[in-house]
């Protein structure tokens, strides 16, 4: 092994010893603070009718991923939390903890050791699919969408719902985090058209926090929504 590569992984095998990853679980929130989706003043959803309704999880840790490739969103590039939102976050995730029940908190990912064995699990202090449908909608209204509530689905021009059918992340050297999730678009005057989207991410392992797993998690999520966004257009323009 060259020496600039070992000294990189005995760097990142002590990183990783010190944050106890094999003795402590990681915890994350998933939450956001802001709309990620970056603004458009041109928007084509501006002032149309939308419903959403709420998306539901529907996974186990031990799913295996399906068949779908992954798929990137044109012109997509991550954005971060800022500094106020990670302190935010990091209040999140302690509250959490301290409001809600173990017994309700998914298992969605591993911690492994430098050989691969599993030394930790990764539990989400709250619904995944709830952390979608709050996101979306945020998304939605920053594009000046006009949302309507889950009673008046009749009276929206496009209503969209989504059932998660996988959500995980792994840390092995790296972080690798997939999310599928069957989308239902359902415009007023069309026939509804159903996708199965997978999106993924992946960075390297500096420090093994559970906001490190967050953050692939989250770019998942940015990345599976931009894309539903872009069919929601399609179809309002068609």
């Amino acid at each position: 092994m060259k020496t600039g590569k070992m000294t990189m992984v005995l760097a990142l095998a002590v990183a990783l010893a010190g944050a106890g990853c094999a003795t402590s679980g990681r915890y994350v929130a998933l939450k956001e603070f802001s709309p990620p989706l970056p603004s458009e003043e041109n928007s084509p959803l501006k002032g149309r009718a939308i419903c959403v309704q709420p998306f539901v999880s529907a996974f186990s840790i031990n799913d295996k991923l399906p068949d779908e490739h992954a798929v990137e969103p044109p012109k997509y590039s991550y954005v971060k939390l800022t500094e106020e939102e990670t302190r935010l976050w990091d209040n999140e995730v302690d509250k959490l903890k301290k409001t809600t029940s173990k017994k309700d908190w998914p298992q969605i990912g591993y911690v492994r050791n430098m050989i691969g064995i599993v030394m930790s699990k990764v539990y989400a202090l709250n619904d995944p699919g709830a952390w979608l449908t709050d996101t979306l909608k945020a998304d939605l209204q920053k594009l000046g969408a006009r949302l309507v509530g889950t009673s008046q689905e009749a009276d929206a021009e496009i209503s969209v719902r989504g059932t998660v059918k996988y959500f995980k992340v792994d840390m092995y050297m790296s972080y690798g985090a997939d999310l599928v999730v069957d989308v239902e678009l359902k415009p007023r005057t069309k026939a509804v058209v159903s996708r199965s989207l997978h999106t993924k991410a992946g960075r390297v392992a500096w420090s093994g926090s559970s906001y490190e797993f967050y953050q692939s998690l989250r770019e998942c999520q940015q990345k599976l929504l931009r894309l539903v966004i872009a069919d929601i257009e399609q179809l309002l323009k068609e």
